[in-house]
Formats: structure tokens, sequence, C-alpha cells
């Protein structure tokens, strides 16, 4: 009987480090599996930031492109003015000579009929 009891115990201890293991094992499964469901998430995420991010990058050239017709339009209306600007201090410069050209022609005219 002593020698079984002998033998008893070397099985108990092999069954309870195999329990161990199994239980590691266990913890280890399910410490996997729930790195691989953060790991989708993670990736999911990152499809949606990117999608994101190549959704703004559009609406970034649509500004952009908005902002350059702006500028343009902007350019165009001040040279647009700077042309009106400059007819309207040609035609006061007209003006002001034709008015001169007149007072020269009556003063003259009014000299000669001394």
């Amino acid at each position: 009987l002593p020698a079984i009891a002998i033998k008893h115990e070397p099985i108990d201890e092999e069954e309870e480090r195999r329990n161990q293991v199994n239980a590691q094992i266990a913890e280890l499964q399910s410490l996997l599996e729930q790195a691989e469901e953060r790991a989708r998430v993670a990736e999911q995420d990152a499809t949606t930031a990117n999608a994101d991010m190549v959704e703004w990058m559009e609406k970034a050239a649509d500004y952009e492109a908005e902002r350059v017709t702006v500028e343009n339009d902007l350019t165009d209306a001040e040279k647009k003015l700077t042309r009106t600007v400059a007819a309207k201090s040609a035609e006061k410069r007209a003006a002001s000579a034709g008015r001169d050209c007149r007072c020269a022609k009556a003063q003259s005219g009014s000299g000669h009929s001394k």
C-alpha cells in the first residue's frame, strides 16, 4: 500500500500541473481573443479615420479652389476699379482741359474783339 500511495502523489501533482497549464492556456486564449477584438476595432477605427481624412482633404481642396476663385474675382474687380478710376480721372482732366480751352478761346476772343 505505501508504494501505491507514492504513485498517487506524483499523479496528483502531474494532474495539478496539467490543470494549471490548461488554466494558463485558457487565460492566454482569452487574452488573445481580447487582443484580436481590439485589433479589429482599431482596424475599423483606422479605416474610418482614413475615410474621414480623405473627405477632409477633398473638402480642403474644394475650399482652396473656392478661395482661388474668390481671389481671382477680387483681382478682376480691383483691375476694373483701377480702370474705372483712371477713366473718371481722364474724363475730369478732359473736362478741365475743355474748360481751359473754352476759357482760353473766350479770353483770346474777347481780347480780339476789344
